[in-house]
Parts: structure tokens; C-alpha cells; sequence
């Protein structure tokens, strides 16, 4: 889990890469792609903490544990998120993020 999340910010610090001559993303677009990122993430990691089975031996409290940490890491992630597409984000970019409905989605987005 923490392998993905941070694959996932990896993905934003690929938002800075050069965009030729795509068009800059505005920060209504940068909000909305960096909100589903945020929405995604949390439900897979939800979906994660439910099916490790670990997670389930340690009970409630385990879970509760994993579920702060991670969210911990989305809020870092949005940040950065929020950071690197109003810096260097394209429309396109961000257009894939808020219209991603998977984690794979999201690493879809170049």
C-alpha cells in the first residue's frame, strides 16, 4: 500500500516534466483533478486496509491506525498534487486526474 501511494506521488512529480506546447491547466482544473486523486487514492486504500489480512487479525483498532496513516499520506499527496499541476500541470493532465475512476487510471495520466 504505502508502494503505491508512493507511486502515486511520483506521478504528480511527473506533472513537472516538460508539456511542450499543451495548454496550462487553471486552478479550477488543478482543484478537481487533485480532489478525485485525493477520492481515489482514499478509496483504495480503504478497499487495501479491508482486505489485508493482517489488518484484520489486529481488529478495529489496527484499522483505524492504517486508515490515519494513509490518510496522513493522501493529504501530503494532494499538496503536492495541488502544487505541481499549478507549477507545470496541462489541462490534459489534469483533465485525466478528475475524470480517473481507478489507481490505474491515474497512472495513465502523462
Amino acid at each position: 500500500m504505502r508502494l503505491r501511494l508512493l507511486g502515486l506521488t511520483l506521478l504528480f512529480i511527473a506533472l513537472g516534466a516538460p508539456a511542450g506546447c499543451a495548454f496550462k491547466a487553471s486552478d479550477e482544473e488543478c482543484n478537481a483533478a487533485c480532489a478525485n486523486v485525493s477520492k481515489v487514492s482514499q478509496g483504495h486504500v480503504d478497499k487495501q486496509i479491508e482486505e489485508t489480512e493482517g489488518l484484520a487479525q489486529s481488529g478495529e483498532g489496527g484499522k483505524e491506525m492504517a486508515r490515519s496513516m494513509a490518510s496522513a499520506m493522501i493529504d501530503a499527496i494532494k499538496d503536492e498534487c495541488m502544487k505541481q499541476c499549478a507549477e507545470k500541470g496541462t489541462r490534459k493532465q489534469a483533465g485525466c486526474l478528475a475524470a480517473a475512476q481507478s489507481v490505474d487510471d491515474l497512472y495513465k495520466c502523462k
